[in-house]
């Protein structure tokens, strides 16, 4: 039976209150498919999420990725989109019953619930970071995060220094000052509550690129690299198996571009067929040019390069993978 237990047991619904919980149960609503049903070439909307409130389902995606929910899997507390690419089959193992919640009636509930949630917390979860991670696992996190108090002047990033944690603002106010030739261009950059720092130089294992200096007395909170590589890279960067993307790498359709991220002169010499060179320090500025509706898949030949790229990708909003050889 469909109530707000059942509704507390997916994670996106977690910590709301009971009459919260309500008026989402009282307009959601429960989507039935037989065994052996396939629903063809889906798509992530921008109307309504689903969870597999029971059953088996199989999400096949366009790169011949398969996963598959049972409703008594802890994958399944996440809406269905989460494990879908830019199209994907959903076929029925079992008899199903799919949760179908209006994406404006969550958005509410979500307000009402941030109503008790801290300022700096409630900015965070709108960050382009947030959107990978769940609003009320990453709440956890952020609450398992050590807590540090900081002095104004206090250097928390030294340029050239290798990343160990990445911070974020909880009260006080932070500049990063950049370099001439990289993508801040010099500038000096004001980061208020809600902000963070230092997760490219954990993404990459480089030297930090900028310098960054508390403003104002402040409380940051801090994780370490075991933790974002766990709790956040690992939910970012999605990786795909080349071997089973052959079809498409030698004949890519329209919808996906095949993206190197070396230096041109490591592409020149040696580069798969198809593919596009747009080298990692160059996305940045390039990011907002490129098509959303199309699949993006970054060859591994640049290394950390190319999981930087495929972060930063995701993080922008588009459908990126990492491709991954095979073994």
């Amino acid at each position: 039976m469909l109530d707000t237990q059942s509704l507390q047991g997916f994670s996106l619904f977690e910590g709301f209150t009971e009459q919260t919980l309500q008026n989402l149960l009282s307009k959601a609503r429960l989507v039935y498919l037989p065994a052996g049903d396939v629903i063809k070439r889906c798509r992530k909307n921008t109307y309504s999420l689903h969870f597999l409130f029971n059953g088996k389902l199989a999400v096949e995606s366009n790169f011949q990725k398969t996963t598959l929910l049972n409703h008594t899997g802890t994958s399944s507390n996440r809406p269905i989109e989460d494990t879908m690419g830019a199209n994907s089959d959903i076929r029925a193992m079992s008899a199903c019953a799919i949760l179908s919640v209006d994406l404006r009636d969550i958005r509410l509930a979500q307000k009402a619930a941030c109503e008790a949630v801290p300022y700096w917390k409630s900015e965070f979860l709108a960050s382009p970071l947030a959107r990978h991670l769940g609003e009320w696992n990453t709440c956890n996190l952020l609450d398992a995060m050590d807590v540090i108090t900081v002095s104004a002047g206090e250097i928390l990033v030294r340029r050239g220094d290798y990343g160990d944690a990445m911070f974020l603002i909880e009260r006080g106010q932070a500049i990063v000052n950049t370099q001439f030739g990289s993508s801040g261009r010099g500038r000096s950059i004001e980061l208020s509550p809600g902000r963070y720092f230092g997760e490219e130089a954990l993404v990459t294992n480089s030297p930090r690129n900028a310098e960054v200096i508390m403003a104002t007395d402040g409380v940051l909170r801090k994780m370490d690299k075991q933790q974002f590589d766990v709790c956040i890279k690992d939910s970012v960067i999605l990786k795909a198996d080349s071997t089973a993307l052959q079809h498409l790498l030698e004949q890519p359709d329209e919808n996906s571009v095949i993206l190197d991220v070396r230096q041109a002169n490591e592409f020149t010499r040696k580069h798969r067929k198809y593919s596009t060179n747009l080298p990692v320090q160059l996305l940045r500025d390039a990011i907002d040019e490129l098509d959303l509706s199309k699949q993006y898949f970054v060859t591994p030949e640049g290394g950390s390069q190319s999981e930087l790229a495929t972060f930063l990708l995701r993080q922008a909003g588009f459908d990126a993978v990492l491709l991954a050889e095979a073994g």
